[in-house]
């Protein structure tokens, strides 16, 4: 049996935290013999600046509930215009 994991990478440094996250997962599971049936959600600002009305897609919360684990990287952008202040 596979449990179901939602992933919510966000975005900035959200895919580079997202992504060595499974990576711990992945070995942990192997130890304790677990599988996932993982889905990726995208959400964070870049996803409200590209689509507009919301920071992640329609359905997502049920998609969520759904889950037996939920995995959040960093949300949010820093700016709002989509580029990075110096």
């Amino acid at each position: 049996m596979a449990y179901k994991l939602v992933t919510l990478g966000g975005d900035g440094t959200g895919p580079e935290v997202m992504r060595e996250g499974l990576r711990v997962l992945s070995a942990l599971s192997k130890v304790l013999d677990v599988a996932w049936e993982v889905e990726d959600i995208p959400c964070g600002g870049q996803f409200y600046l590209e689509h507009g009305s919301r920071d992640w897609p329609e359905g997502a919360e049920e998609r969520c509930d759904a889950a037996d684990l939920i995995l959040l990287g960093a949300v949010g952008w820093p700016s709002p215009t989509g580029r990075a202040r110096c």
